[in-house]
């Protein structure tokens, strides 16, 4: 972070010398941004589902395990959601839970 900061500086004095205005709604170093239901956290340098998607997730699965059978149409929905979420879960926290 401290790195980051130089080089924000590093940037503002040369823009400064060059004469370019510097937008500073969008000159932010430490945020995190959603993207598609993806929370791209720029400090940890991780992802997150967002909080919609994770109680979404946690929904379907606690619906298709109450169900004693599955269309296949739904089952094929919930795994392509699974796939998708499973994308973004660092894979050492899987077994976690």
């Amino acid at each position: 972070m401290i790195e980051a900061r130089k080089y924000e500086s590093d940037f503002d004095d040369l823009c400064t010398q060059l004469k370019f205005s510097i937008n500073l709604k969008k000159n932010l170093i430490d945020i995190t941004c959603i993207f598609l239901s993806i929370e791209l956290d720029s400090i940890n340098m991780m992802t997150h589902l967002s909080s919609d998607k994770h109680q979404k997730t946690i929904q379907l699965v606690n619906s298709a395990l109450t169900k004693s059978s599955l269309l296949y149409e739904k089952l094929q929905m919930l795994l392509d959601f699974l796939s998708f979420a499973a994308k973004i879960v660092v894979s050492e926290r899987i077994f976690l839970r």
